[in-house]
C-alpha cells in the first residue's frame, strides 16, 4: 500500500489480539516453506556458506581464516535452530 509521500507502508492485521504487519506474515510464510523443505534448504545453505566463506577468505588474503572457518562451522547449527532441529 502506498502512502501520500510515495513510499510503502506496511498494513497491519490482528492476530491473537495483537497487530501484525504484512512483513511478519510474509516472514512466517517463508519460515513455513523453509521448514517444509528443510533438507533442500540445509543443503543449499551449506553450499552457499562454504562458497561465500571461501570467497571472503580469498579476498581478505586469508587474514581472517579462523573467524571465517568458525562461522562456516556454526552456520548449520544456527540454521537448525531456526528451522526447529
Amino acid at each position: 500500500m502506498m502512502n501520500v509521500s510515495g513510499g510503502f507502508r506496511a498494513t497491519t492485521t490482528r492476530r491473537n489480539g495483537a497487530h501484525v504487519s504484512m512483513f511478519d506474515n510474509l516472514k512466517d510464510q517463508a519460515l513455513g516453506l523453509a521448514k517444509d523443505h528443510k533438507d533442500t534448504v540445509e543443503n543449499v545453505a551449506e553450499q552457499a556458506v562454504e562458497k561465500v566463506g571461501d570467497l571472503v577468505d580469498n579476498v581478505t588474503g586469508h587474514k581472517f581464516a579462523s573467524q571465517i572457518d568458525a562461522v562456516q562451522e556454526q552456520a548449520p547449527e544456527q540454521l537448525g535452530k531456526l528451522l526447529g532441529d
